[in-house]
């Protein structure tokens, strides 16, 4: 485990956005359990604290919640309830409103939510809590530490984020994409990563010289809004990289990530990969220009552990996303199902099977 998983160094350096709680959007009031739901749809609640992104971030915090809801779905919790937070300060006081609040089971969303997660979980032992794209460890060793009331759900996505970079040069026309991301955190920059690596592959087997702008693996240098909040940045980093001849954007930024879908429509002339949810169903308004997506099956994730948890089988174990296990991955290509050679798509293929088997090794300091 990479040490950039430290929670001290990163959590307190960052300042992110002030908490709101309440009743999903858009969903309204539902129908009490009736006679054929399960005891635990009677009694059992889940509850969700979010990063700055919100619930409606189109990415990672509405893919956690879209879990929560499945479960009640299910009708196996009851519905979710959730905190939104805008601020570093809101973390640790939504944290603990939910604590607070008989939650069953509180997910917390993000590498940020580390800190106030472990404190609320060391503070109240017979709570517990799942924290999406976080794993704990040790300070000086940096081994997986356990904290028996606390599941991590976290995601190798720089498996998938290659398949998308191979992709991507197999795709360009100008022979430059472009990537950048919102904070400069492990959780973004393994995207970033793997998505650099699958490009190098692809130059390495066709013996081309695809560029990826805005990101360097080797120095771990490149463009960052430094939040996920900002789209007024969001989208000048886009527009400056399209102006450098990308014509394909990968933008690893939560909501902000729209902002290079907006640059792309206008330059008229330039493709997205999304990342997180299927930006072809996320984002219909620009489904046209999104190539595919890197998946997290965060929603998958937090529904079983909700799942298990209401049935009285929480573990803290780790689960740890991969391709092997469906936790990462690619999304239709949707709209360019007839653009991208066939050719392309198996060979995409292959690599996915040679990164299960261990004949490709695909790595970042940020995996788990």
């Amino acid at each position: 485990m990479n040490k950039t998983f430290r929670v001290a160094t990163l959590l307190g350096a960052v300042a992110l956005v002030a908490a709101a709680c309440g009743e999903a959007p858009g969903e309204g009031d539902n129908a009490a359990a009736t006679d054929g739901e399960t005891a635990a749809t009677a009694d059992f609640q889940t509850c969700m604290v979010s990063d700055s992104g919100g619930i409606n971030d189109k990415s990672f915090n509405e893919s956690a919640y879209n879990g929560l809801q499945a479960a009640f779905d299910n009708g196996v919790t009851m519905e979710p309830k959730f905190a939104e937070s805008q601020a570093e300060a809101d973390y640790a006081p939504n944290v603990d409103a939910m604590v607070a609040d008989d939650c069953g089971l509180i997910v917390t969303v993000g590498f940020l939510l580390a800190q106030a997660t472990q404190e609320a979980a060391e503070a109240n032992t017979e709570e517990k809590f799942a924290i999406v794209d976080f794993l704990y460890t040790d300070p000086d060793t940096f081994e997986p530490v356990t904290i028996e009331n606390v599941k991590p759900l976290v995601f190798n996505t720089h498996e998938a984020a290659f398949l998308a970079g191979y992709l991507a040069g197999g795709m360009t026309e100008t022979g430059k994409v472009g990537t950048w991301g919102g904070l400069k955190i492990p959780t973004v920059t393994i995207f970033m990563d793997g998505f650099a690596d699958g490009v190098a592959h692809y130059n390495e087997v066709k013996g081309t010289n695809v560029e990826v702008l805005g990101w360097d693996k080797e120095t771990q240098e490149g463009q960052f809004v430094g939040d996920f909040e900002s789209t007024g940045p969001a989208r000048q980093i886009s527009d400056n990289l399209i102006q450098q001849g990308a014509d394909i954007l990968l933008p690893v930024a939560g909501p902000i990530g729209e902002s290079a879908a907006v640059a792309a429509q206008e330059a008229g002339n330039v493709n997205i990969i999304w990342v997180d949810a299927d930006g072809f169903e996320t984002l219909p308004d620009y489904g046209s220009l999104i190539i595919t997506s890197v998946l997290k099956g965060i929603a998958v994730a937090v529904e079983t552990a909700a799942n298990e948890t209401a049935e009285g089988s929480f573990s803290s174990d780790p689960f740890i996303g991969t391709l092997e296990n469906d936790g990462v991955g690619l999304a239709p290509y949707h709209d360019f199902e007839e653009t991208v050679p066939q050719e392309l798509k198996d060979e995409v293929d292959q690599l996915k099977e040679q990164i299960i088997s261990g004949e490709l090794v695909v790595e970042s300091d940020a995996s788990f």
